[in-house]
């Protein structure tokens, strides 16, 4: 009987032990993982931008440690050395099994590493966590977010792109899953002497200390916006607005624009247009603060303090200059002949508004207290001077400069 016994408990560790093994390998690392969300924010999101990646996934661990993988687009123009430096160094997951939990940083592999070990093999990051209080051979949720910032150098390029998260555990056949994450050109690029912009913009991506970096950046994203936050000093040579499209330069923040000492102000070249902005010709009086010679609209712009140079000269017959505000400057606008309305033209040093051409409309402006006259035109003028309030010049209200042989328009 003895005996009988003997052999029944043997052939029953035997057997709980084949079904030990059994269970261990059916928990082993290669089964593939469940991957339950896997989504990025904002969606859409700018090609420069920060990105935030929401996690969740279950697995079973063979032992204390895991890993994942994120794959990126395949069709980013950068390397993939440099998309991989773009994704987070860190994901911290919190891990949870029945009551336990433990939040556990899951720290990124090299590239090499990466590729090696994850199914894309190219634009891939490989993340590895150890848990060191939960029960290996038991199912573990995992759940977090990670953040990435996307830019220039990363490739990030407009259009629709597959991001893939592998879960594995840690080889064989990954669970993974799919999302399909749009990126758009940014709207607004942000220049400043504030090195961050203020806050507004992304540093060296769409925040820059150069007018002519913001404005090279907003021509090559095909942006239409470039906004001046709190003060910002141009270049020895000024800025030439001349890129492939018109844009708007406008400004946030009580926006001052400077020119450097001896330096030149801004050139518009195409037809862009200038608003919400002041340009202060302190450091370089003797400059000219705004020059036209595209079909552009200057509003709502103060130009001062340019004492022995010129506020605004314009030579484009279909450009517009209006709601702004031209002060102690030597001469106030210099035009060939464009639309000047609903202007302020005060305490310059010269001709509050002197025009060259033989036409223009000049109408419901104050020309105040400027030291030359307060409109100055060629003897061939024939253009059109209405209702504008002129006051204290210290020459002629209106002079024709020689005798007249035009035909102009003059309405008081």
């Amino acid at each position: 009987m003895k005996k009988i016994r003997l052999i029944f408990i043997l052939v029953t560790f035997l057997a709980l032990l084949t079904s030990s093994v059994a269970y261990a390998q059916n928990n082993s690392p290669n089964l593939p993982q469940t991957v339950s969300t896997w989504t990025i924010s904002p969606d859409p999101a700018r090609v420069v931008s920060t990105l935030t990646m929401t996690i969740s996934f279950s697995f079973t661990s063979g032992d204390a440690t895991t890993r994942f993988c994120i794959e990126g687009p395949s069709n980013a123009a950068s390397s993939d050395a440099n998309w991989h430096a773009a994704m987070p160094a860190s994901i911290t997951l919190q891990l949870s099994q029945g009551f336990n939990s433990e939040n556990v940083v899951f720290s990124r592999s090299d590239l090499p590493t990466s590729q090696a070990a994850c199914p894309g093999g190219n634009r891939v990051a490989l993340y590895t966590g150890t848990h060191t209080t939960l029960t290996a051979g038991l199912n573990i949720d995992a759940n977090g977010t990670g953040t990435a910032t996307l830019t220039s150098g990363t490739g990030a390029t407009a259009g629709i792109g597959n991001w893939t998260f592998y879960a594995e555990e840690p080889s064989g056949a990954p669970g993974s899953l799919l999302y399909e994450l749009e990126l758009v050109d940014p709207t607004t690029i942000y220049a400043s002497d504030s090195a961050n912009c203020g806050g507004y913009g992304v540093v060296g991506i769409s925040c820059f200390n150069s007018l002519d970096q913001a404005i090279a950046t907003a021509d090559a994203y095909n942006t239409d916006l470039v906004r001046v936050v709190g003060s910002l000093t141009l270049d020895f040579d000024g800025t030439t607005i001349s890129g492939s499209h018109p844009l708007t330069l406008g400004g946030i923040s009580t926006p001052i624009v400077e020119p450097i000492s001896g330096g030149s102000g801004i050139m518009v070249a195409n037809g862009a247009t200038v608003q919400n902005i002041t340009i202060d010709g302190t450091n370089s009086p003797s400059a000219t603060g705004l020059t036209i010679s595209g079909a552009s609209t200057v509003n709502n712009v103060t130009i001062q303090n340019f004492s022995t140079g010129t506020g605004l000269s314009n030579s484009n017959a279909s450009a517009v200059i209006q709601n702004s505000r031209f002060q102690s400057n030597g001469i106030g606008i210099l035009t060939s002949g464009t639309t000047i309305q609903n202007n302020t033209i005060q305490n310059n040093s010269g001709d509050g508004i002197q025009v060259s051409g033989d036409a223009a409309t000049i109408q419901d402006n104050d020309l105040l207290n400027n030291s030359g006259d307060g409109i100055e035109v060629p003897a061939g003028f024939s253009g059109t001077i209405q209702e504008n309030h002129i006051s204290q010049s210290g020459a002629y209200g209106v002079n024709f400069s020689g005798t007249a042989s035009g035909t102009p328009t003059i309405q008081w």
